[in-house]
């Protein structure tokens, strides 16, 4: 064997080995470089096409009545701005349409609309009465 050669089982000397190493770190740093920039557009351009399918909604009688996910963004606004607690049965119907029906366990006075999401992940607005008034709603997830 020539004694400038290195068999398999003679290891590399240690300036060698720290060469190795430095490239091996520095094609890291380098991928990392440009990689991340890239990752970072990627991820400013899937948020401003989602942001307006997240973002809240005034409530709007009319896209409330066409039913879909919209539903659910214009809850906030529904229980602030237009005074659900205290409304009659029929004035919450007048307002919402009709509603989904009869729902799991809940008390048959209870009303019921579906506000987004498909299956298992549908998402529920449950009002519920007392006296005939709207005392308490909550939104629930279920099939």
């Amino acid at each position: 064997m020539n004694s400038g050669q290195l068999d398999s089982h003679t290891k590399p000397p240690p300036h060698l080995r720290r060469v190795q190493i430095t490239l091996a770190v520095t094609a890291c740093i380098a991928v990392l470089a440009f990689v991340a920039p890239f990752l970072y557009v990627v991820g400013l351009i899937v948020y401003e096409q989602n942001r307006q399918h997240f973002s809240p909604l005034p409530f709007d009688q009319t896209r409330w009545l066409r039913g879909g996910s919209d539903r659910q963004r214009m809850l906030n606004d529904l229980f602030r701005g237009h005074g659900v607690i205290g409304m009659t049965k029929q004035e919450l119907i007048t307002l919402l349409g009709p509603d989904f029906g009869p729902f799991g366990d809940l008390p048959p006075t209870a009303v019921v609309y579906r506000v987004g999401g498909f299956g298992m992940d549908s998402m529920y607005v449950i009002f519920e009465f007392k006296n005939e008034r709207v005392i308490n709603y909550k939104v629930e997830s279920g099939p």
